[in-house]
């Protein structure tokens, strides 16, 4: 899962320098990404669970294990289905103009 991790978080950073823009990706602003629930480290018991959070700016594109996530303004939704076991759901954001920012929750 790890080396997918990196591979998304890679394919964003082109995406958010938009190419030839001139800036490298230390002088972008990042974006603030926030999971509001489920909290890390949460028992889930269902097959399945709705991962909502926060985003900045309210235009960034946010992938939630490598799919598209329904933002309206600043908040985002998404649904995930579980495995049996241990999960980690990976949470991406990208922006043009905006370094790329990743957060996890296990």
């Amino acid at each position: 899962m790890l080396a997918r991790i990196a591979i998304v978080c890679a394919a964003l950073v082109v995406v958010a320098c938009g190419g030839d823009d001139g800036q490298s990706e230390r002088s972008l602003k990042p974006i603030r990404l926030s999971v509001v629930e489920p909290a890390d480290r949460a028992v889930v018991r269902d097959e399945a669970i709705d991962v909502r959070g926060r985003v900045d700016p309210p235009r960034a594109q946010v992938l939630v294990r490598g799919e598209p996530a329904d933002v309206r303004g600043e908040e985002f939704t998404a649904d995930v289905k579980l495995e049996e076991g241990a999960n980690v759901v990976d949470v991406t954001a990208s922006a043009r103009g905006r370094a790329p920012t990743l957060t996890a929750i296990r």
